[in-house]
């Protein structure tokens, strides 16, 4: 079993520790600040997964799917395809069926009304989903 290094580790937890609570809240900023919770947590980690396989550089670009299920998958982070696909892929781009990626970038970028009624309308999916992730990240830090 690959572990996180003691250094890791500590990163890890002092990040979750960090991380926005908006429990109960609603609205689009509420899911941006969820969003950029995960993403910061999953770039971190796919940090690590590159630093294992000699890539050094941190990365700002985006962060490809195959590559961070590849990533949790090498520290035993038991997270489904489904909701990493629903949470980061560019091909769920239809209204009503967006990836939580897809609704960041189009609010964040253009603060459009039907972005946001989504965002809203889908938050508690999204938070679930969410909070699968980091729950599993608790978990694989914790052993």
């Amino acid at each position: 079993m690959v572990a996180f290094t003691k250094v890791q580790d500590r990163e890890l937890r002092k990040l979750l520790k960090r991380l926005p609570v908006s429990e109960n809240r609603k609205g689009a900023e509420f899911f941006l600040l969820n969003y950029i919770g995960f993403e910061a947590v999953s770039r971190k980690i796919w940090q690590y997964y590159r630093c294992r396989k000699k890539s050094k550089s941190e990365s700002h670009s985006g962060i490809p799917l195959p590559e961070l299920k590849k990533a949790f998958k090498h520290f035993h982070i038991l997270v489904t395809d489904s909701v990493l696909t629903q949470l980061l892929s560019s091909t769920l781009d239809k209204r009503n069926s967006k990836s939580a990626r897809n609704l960041r970038n189009a609010i964040a970028h253009s603060w459009k009304q039907p972005d946001c009624d989504e965002s809203i309308r889908r938050l508690a999916e999204f938070k679930q989903h969410f909070t699968h992730v980091l729950m599993n990240v608790e978990l694989a830090i914790d052993c």
